[in-house]
C-alpha cells in the first residue's frame, strides 16, 4: 500500500509532532529536533513490497533520534529490521554504536533499527531507505551485524548497485500502475545486499577476505586498543597464536597489515565525518586509534592515501 505524508497542510504546533509520530512507525520511535522549527518541512513516501518497505523522504534541516530497542511496526518483524539508505542529497551525519560518518549524495549505509541512532542535517537532505525484516536474511543475518556503519561511497561499484536498485524498486513500489511482486523483489533485494554488504565481499581491511566473523568482530572491538596483538586475540579467543597466524595467511594478509589497514580506514572514515566540524587534532585522532607514533601514523597514511591526515581533511572540505 502507498502513503504520502507531508508536513505542508498542517498548523506550525502540529508539524514536529505529526512527523515524530508517521517516522516512529516507519523507522524506529523519534525525536526530531529541527534546526528552525517555525520553517520545518519534510515529505515522505512509503510503500511495501512483500515484507520490505520503501521509502523516499525529503527534510529540511533537523537532527532525528531514536530509541533503543524500539523498531517501527511499519514492514517490521517482532526480531527487528535492518535499514539501507541510500543519500540522494545533502550531507547528513549519521550516529551509531559510537561511531559517526558524514555521507555525501551517492553513498549508501547499512543500520541495526534495533539500536540507537542520530541523524544530524544542518542543510536540506533527501534519502531513500529500504527497511528489511531481519528474518528475510536468514542465517546471513549475523554476518551482515559485522557492515552496521560500514559506509559504501559514491563511485563505488558496490553503491552504484545499491543505489540502482533502491531507485528502481522505488519507482517500481510508489507507481500504482506497477503490481508489486513479493518473494522474487525479497530474493532480488536480499541477494544484492548480501553481496555488497557480507564480509566476503565487502572492500575492507584492503580488500583482506576469508577471516572468520568472530576474529573480525574482536578486531573490530580492540582496534583502538594500542596492545591489541595476535596473541591478545589468541587468549581471548581460545585459539593458539599459529592458528589465527595461519587463519590471516589464509585469507592473504597478516595480522599486523590487516590492523594496520582498518586503523588506516577508520582514520580516513574519521576525518571524513570531521570535514565540516572545524580544527582536527591529527596527534590525537592517531592516539585514539592505537597509534603510538604520530609520525608513523602520518607516514602511512600518506602511504595509503597519497595524502597526509591534514591534506585528505582539507580536501575534503574543498570536496564537500
Amino acid at each position: 500500500m502507498l502513503e504520502r505524508y507531508s508536513t505542508e497542510q498542517l498548523a506550525p504546533n502540529q508539524k514536529i509532532r505529526r512527523w515524530c509520530d508517521f517516522g516512529s512507525s516507519t523507522l524506529s520511535r523519534l525525536a526530531v529536533r529541527p534546526y528552525r522549527p517555525a520553517e520545518f518541512r519534510a515529505q515522505m513516501i512509503r510503500a511495501t513490497m512483500g515484507s520490505i518497505g520503501i521509502t523516499l523522504m525529503t527534510s529540511s534541516p533537523a537532527v532525528a533520534e531514536s530509541a533503543e530497542g524500539c523498531v517501527g511496526e511499519w514492514a517490521s518483524g517482532e526480531e527487528g529490521a535492518l535499514a539501507i539508505t541510500y543519500y540522494k542529497t545533502g550531507h547528513p551525519r549519521l550516529t551509531q554504536g559510537g561511531q559517526t560518518l558524514q555521507f555525501s549524495p551517492g553513498d549508501v549505509v547499512i543500520r541495526d533499527l534495533r539500536r540507537h541512532w542520530q541523524q544530524d542535517s544542518g542543510e536540506d537532505f533527501a534519502l531513500m531507505t529500504v527497511k528489511i525484516p531481519t528474518r528475510c536474511f536468514g542465517g546471513a543475518f549475523d554476518e551482515l551485524q559485522s557492515c552496521v556503519m560500514r559506509p559504501l561511497r559514491a563511485g563505488d561499484p558496490r553503491a552504484s548497485l545499491l543505489s540502482s536498485l533502491i531507485e528502481n524498486l522505488g519507482r517500481m513500489a510508489f507507481d500504482s500502475s506497477v503490481p508489486p511482486s513479493t518473494d522474487s523483489v525479497e530474493r532480488l533485494l536480499r541477494s544484492a545486499v548480501e553481496v555488497a554488504f557480507s564480509p566476503g565481499t565487502a572492500k575492507r581491511a584492503a580488500g583482506h577476505r576469508g577471516l572468520p566473523l568472530a576474529v573480525v568482530r574482536y578486531l573490530e572491538e580492540h582496534l583502538h586498543d594500542p596492545e591489541l596483538s595476535v596473541a591478545g586475540l589468541a587468549h581471548d579467543l581460545g585459539l593458539n597464536i599459529r592458528s589465527v597466524q595461519r587463519l590471516f595467511h589464509q585469507a592473504g594478509t597478516s595480522p599486523k597489515a590487516y590492523i594496520l589497514a582498518r586503523r588506516l580506514e577508520e582514520s580516513a572514515e574519521q576525518l571524513r565525518g570531521a570535514a565540516g566540524a572545524g580544527r582536527v587534532n591529527i596527534t590525537q585522532l592517531a592516539f585514539s586509534l592505537g597509534f603510538n607514533d604520530p609520525g608513523y601514523f602520518s607516514r602511512v597514511f600518506h602511504e595509503e592515501y597519497g595524502v597526509t591526515p591534514t591534506e585528505f581533511l582539507r580536501r575534503y572540505r574543498y570536496c564537500d
